[in-house]
């Protein structure tokens, strides 16, 4: 009943086929030495996306927030977005946590120590699009013709009984 997802992304900008290798090594914990459990975070703003889009030569600021359920330390954080954005924000209760100019080289954040974010935090993600094309931009797996705002990152720890995963799409 439980399990794990590894995704890759390419975006392979020559006419050659690319062949990608994934590898994963893992190890078993020896009993009794995990204390608490981490967990992900997957926070993705794909509303505004899907329902209406970034018009054709217009530039627009897509924005979401999750107000945290449980208390939460995280351990590291990153942005997910595709070649039209220009600046991905991440802040929580108002305080910058993450910033990214960079789209295909956006930097993971480690927190040390952790940063401590009570139940009922709010944590709000921003992507500044800016589409030059002459088509509608939507959420889609294209970096070359689609957009994607997701901020995501590992905390711990997670409740007993409770799934590691926090996946929001707003």
């Amino acid at each position: 009943t439980q399990g794990f997802n590894v995704v890759a992304h390419y975006l392979n900008a020559t006419q050659s086929d690319l062949t990608a290798v994934v590898q994963v090594t893992m190890h078993i914990a020896p009993a009794g030495s995990v204390t608490q459990h981490a967990g992900v975070f997957f926070l993705n703003a794909v509303k505004q996306l899907y329902t209406q889009g970034i018009p054709a030569n217009t530039t627009a600021t897509v924005t979401a927030s999750y107000t945290t359920t449980i208390p939460m330390q995280i351990l590291y954080a990153t942005g997910h977005t595709h070649r039209f954005t220009t600046s991905f924000t991440a802040t929580e209760a108002g305080n910058q946590m993450y910033q990214t100019d960079s789209w295909d080289n956006s930097p993971t954040v480690a927190f040390s120590p952790a940063m401590t974010l009570p139940t009922g935090t709010n944590i709000t993600w921003s992507c500044v699009i800016d589409n030059t094309t002459g088509s509608t931009i939507t959420f889609g797996e294209s970096a070359q013709t689609n957009e994607m705002c997701i901020f995501n990152g590992q905390y711990y720890p997670v409740p007993d009984g409770a799934m590691p995963t926090i996946s929001v799409t707003k």
